[in-house]
């Protein structure tokens, strides 16, 4: 968790971090991958930064995906996977996870 915190304290450790996992999660550079690719790239990587694994409610799952996918098409764009990080990240610290 600590190596969480020092990320997202840092904004430009936070953004680098979120570029390289979005493009991981887009290798070939279409613009955009699946929502199912979103959350296991979640998974992993709240496992290697020793964070909790934590299912979510059905209602912050949709919430997340009315974020990462608001016209219902599959597919996540880098602008809404950023957009779902972020919120994802505040309201860590709204709580005092972060």
């Amino acid at each position: 968790m600590d190596k969480a915190k020092a990320i997202i304290s840092d904004p430009t450790k936070l953004e680098a971090a979120l570029e390289e996992a979005w493009k991981k999660l887009d290798p070939q550079n279409q613009g955009f991958t699946t929502l199912e690719a979103v959350r296991e790239s979640l998974k992993a990587q709240a496992k290697a930064l020793g964070m909790p694994e934590r299912e979510g409610t059905p209602e912050e799952k949709e919430q997340a995906r009315k974020i990462a996918d608001p016209e219902g098409t599959g597919k996540v764009t880098k602008e809404n996977f950023m957009k779902l990080m972020h919120s994802g990240i505040e309201k860590m610290k709204a709580a005092g996870k972060l």
